[in-house]
């Protein structure tokens, strides 16, 4: 009898025990939270590819440039994983020009590619092929919660890579441009036109990348056709001064490739925007 009455209070007390864990496993779940959706981001890479020769120069297409490409697009995946680690997903769009070299270009980027356009027809100016690059998403623009116009040309550093923010909440751009040529037509800052990041908030201000008054083929004077306020609604990765080619002035975040990158920083340390604006 004595037995059966330890067996009983065995059973019961493993069952009590099964009981609270059961319990505790169901409050565990309860108040688990949701994993958020992963937020969505657009690269578009755009340009010339596997370019030789300096500022105006459309030579492109070359084998000489091969190598220097390929390591380029490298440095824009390692961005993209970078953006990844952020909880975003990215999708990428390439806009360039036909050259023996496509598939290897679109193999670099793999998967992430969402739609692609090799043109055997160049453009007359960076600005209309940017156009025609916002193009490609005008029906799904909007599910994105930030983009970035990227030169595909650009060998990214590993400053840029570890520091851009994909959830910067202005536009962005890495620097103002050097003090031998630092004002637009209208007086405001010159910005570098190799990198542009837009948050949705700011999508409606994109035409100002291919509308309205430029500074000759280029999109430095992007602040005189939309006027924007500094810090609020734009900002810089750095606030030291550089020329956006790298062939002429060094800066810390990207070189052009089939160029000689330059050692040379003209402004230095010691100057910066807006105090030396």
């Amino acid at each position: 009898m004595k037995k059966i009455h330890s067996s009983y209070y065995i059973i019961l007390i493993i069952a009590c025990l099964l009981l609270m864990y059961y319990i505790r496993s169901c409050e565990g779940f309860q108040n688990e939270e949701p994993t958020p959706p992963l937020k969505r981001f657009a690269l578009i890479i755009r340009g010339e590819a596997f370019r030789k020769g300096n500022q105006n120069n459309r030579d492109d297409g070359k084998s000489e440039s091969y190598n220097e490409q390929k390591e380029a697009c490298v440095t824009h995946m390692a961005l993209v994983r970078r953006i990844e680690s952020l909880a975003y997903k990215v999708d990428i769009y390439i806009d360039s020009y036909h050259t023996q070299f496509d598939k290897d270009l679109l193999e670099w980027y793999g998967n992430h590619v969402k739609d692609s356009r090799f043109h055997t027809t160049k453009f007359a100016s960076q600005r209309m092929l940017i156009k025609d690059s916002l193009d490609m998403l005008k029906d799904n623009l909007d599910m994105y919660d930030a983009l970035m116009i990227l030169r595909t040309d650009l060998f990214l550093k590993e400053r840029f890579i570890n520091e851009y923010n994909p959830s910067t909440p202005t536009v962005q751009f890495p620097f103002i441009m050097w003090t031998l040529n630092i004002r637009t037509p209208d007086g405001n800052p010159m910005v570098t036109d190799t990198i542009f990041h837009f948050p949705k908030k700011y999508y409606d201000k994109l035409y100002g990348l291919y509308d309205g008054k430029s500074w000759g083929n280029t999109n430095h004077a992007f602040l005189d056709v939309v006027p924007l306020e500094y810090e609020k609604e734009y900002s810089l990765m750095t606030k030291h001064f550089h020329d956006s080619d790298s062939a002429k002035d060094f800066n810390p975040y990207y070189r052009m490739i089939g160029r000689t990158e330059s050692t040379n920083w003209h402004d230095g340390e010691d100057k910066e925007f807006p105090r030396d604006f």
